[in-house]
């Protein structure tokens, strides 16, 4: 018997792909692979062992601290909806995982000056019954503070937002201080109600503005505020004082805009 031919470079046979086994498919009640092998990179709150809390709860501020500053676990978030929270939390330059905070109410101030959020990062319909401060926070995925409600001044200066900054359908009933911002996703505002003072001074938003129906009780301040890419200014409402001006006229558009 001859040996067999192998094919030369160029040959099609050459370029098929060689044989492989078969993946084995678990069977019914056998262990699959580790969770986080099959969400992957996503992102989904799942509630971390050491969570163990019921909507409506009261969470002594040190042990939301140890909460949220728990190890950064790819697929899994720490479930912190609904808590009450009645100390002052100071999150200060803290190095913060995968939390979902959704309904939460702070009834005392929030200091996060600095805080790095490496996940998610979820403040859905919380309400923050005195002054927020947010500066030089850096979130690494989406921020979402849609539906929140900030009764004292809210401070996010010079924060970074690597994905989206949500806003929508928020209310800021004191000062609201968005000013050098610089959004790698969108800025979202829609529906956004501001009660008092707004300033976007220097912001940077290079995923876009979307700032449909938001409403503007007092003054707004945008000089110097950048867009790269679509500026949404539809139905945006100014006070009355302000109303013979364009809307957000200190805004540098470069890309579309509608207004």
């Amino acid at each position: 018997m001859s040996p067999p031919v192998r094919p030369t470079p160029g040959d099609p046979a050459s370029i098929l792909p060689s044989r492989r086994r078969r993946p084995r498919i678990a069977r019914p009640g056998a262990p699959g692979p580790p969770r986080s092998n099959r969400l992957g990179p996503r992102l989904r709150p799942r509630k971390a062992p050491a969570c163990d809390i019921r909507t409506g709860d009261h969470m002594r501020a040190a042990e939301l601290r140890a909460a949220m500053t728990a190890p950064l676990t790819v697929g899994h978030a720490c479930d912190l909806r609904g808590l009450v929270v009645d100390e002052p939390l100071d999150l200060a330059g803290a190095r913060i995982g995968n939390v979902d905070l959704t309904g939460t109410r702070f009834e005392a101030p929030v200091i996060a000056r600095g805080a790095v959020f490496g996940g998610l990062a979820w403040f859905r319909d919380c309400r923050f019954a005195m002054k927020v401060d947010f500066s030089g926070a850096v979130f690494g995925n989406d921020a979402r503070f849609d539906g929140a409600t900030f009764m004292g001044d809210a401070t996010f200066s010079g924060s970074e937002f690597h994905g989206v900054g949500d806003f929508d359908l928020a209310a800021f009933h004191g000062a609201a201080f968005l000013d050098r911002l610089q959004v790698l996703g969108n800025l979202s505002l829609e529906r956004t109600r501001f009660h008092g003072p707004a300033s976007f001074e220097d912001n940077e938003c290079f995923g876009g503005l979307w700032c449909h129906d938001a409403q503007f009780d007092g003054r707004c301040n945008t000089a110097g505020m950048e867009v790269h890419g679509r500026t949404w200014l539809t139905g945006v409402k100014l006070p009355r004082l302000l109303s013979g001006q364009p809307a957000l006229s200190g805004i540098r558009s470069f890309g579309y805009r509608w207004s």
